[in-house]
């Protein structure tokens, strides 16, 4: 099963999954849960640890794939590289310092601030994350997320020029 999280296993106010825990431990004897999520690999690795999954996982808006260093199912080749007890396909060249370089003239333009810009208090208020919930969310290697503080219908513009860059832009809940 390829699922998000946020909304989908995880209530989305309050970050909690013990509603659906009990589903969680039956669906993943019978088949493997495979997150999609714009959590970064600390976030998603964090939560697999806790729901004891031990399946692949796709972080930061499907920039990369992560899969157990013991997955049986792939050949790890030269294409993959190693990270923590995993192994990472990356879907993009892009990284976090990048689109940050490439993009921030755009803030003459419109308003937003990037996640790694936000400070941990006005962050906590955005996304009601605790202090260790913050540091993973922050762990970012191939993306940095949006908070949009411009008017709605500038949204459309702001996409257009971001893909003209190679970027992507995917509005959530928060960011």
């Amino acid at each position: 099963i390829f699922s998000d999280i946020d909304g989908t296993f995880m209530n989305h106010k309050s970050y909690s999954y013990s509603t659906l825990k009990k589903y969680i431990l039956i669906i993943k004897k019978h088949c493997q849960i495979i997150f999609n999520s714009s959590k970064t690999f600390e976030e998603i690795n964090e939560l697999n640890k806790s729901l004891k999954i031990v399946s692949p996982f796709i972080v930061e808006n499907g920039a990369c794939i992560f899969f157990p260093r013991n997955y049986n199912h792939i050949v790890f080749d030269k294409n993959f590289f190693k990270y923590n007890d995993y192994y990472g396909y990356k879907l993009t060249n892009k990284s976090s310092q990048l689109l940050i370089s490439e993009t921030n003239h755009l803030k003459k333009k419109y308003k937003f601030s990037f996640l790694s810009e936000i400070t941990d208090l006005r962050l906590k208020k955005i996304t009601n994350l605790n202090i260790q919930q913050l540091k993973r969310s922050r762990m970012r290697m191939f993306s940095n997320p949006i908070f949009w503080e411009d008017q709605e219908n500038k949204k459309d513009q702001f996409s257009k020029e971001i893909n003209s860059l190679g970027y992507g832009v995917s509005f959530g809940g928060r960011f």
